[in-house]
């Protein structure tokens, strides 16, 4: 019997920065929302989203490319299939700080 499908969320953030200009907002942008990084490639970066009475803790990932930041948010436990919306408020929250072009102003 297949296990239920994680709640999940995508958002895509179109840009017009270099490749090490968005790598470095991405990573500016996660540190700002307090996420954990987990993993860093070329092409993509892996963090640890917090729990909250919403959920218990996120998995969002940040693919990186040439004019497109994707970002996914999805349950940290595969089990959770009600998020009550916290991936798309993580998706929202990171692409709100991401396109702020200070991001000196923390996103709640």
């Amino acid at each position: 019997m297949p296990l239920p499908r994680t709640a999940s969320h995508c958002q895509d953030i179109v840009h017009t920065l270099n490749p090490s200009e968005a790598r470095a907002r991405a990573r500016h942008s996660a540190a700002l929302v307090g996420w954990r990084q987990l993993v860093e490639t070329d092409r993509q970066l892996v963090y640890r989203a917090r729990a909250s009475w919403r959920s218990w803790g996120e998995i969002v990932t940040v693919q990186l490319q040439a004019s497109v930041v994707s970002v996914e948010s999805r349950c940290g436990w595969v089990t959770q299939v009600f998020d009550w919306g916290k991936n798309r408020l993580n998706c929202a929250t990171f692409a709100r700080t991401f396109a702020n072009r200070d991001s000196a102003l923390q996103i709640t």
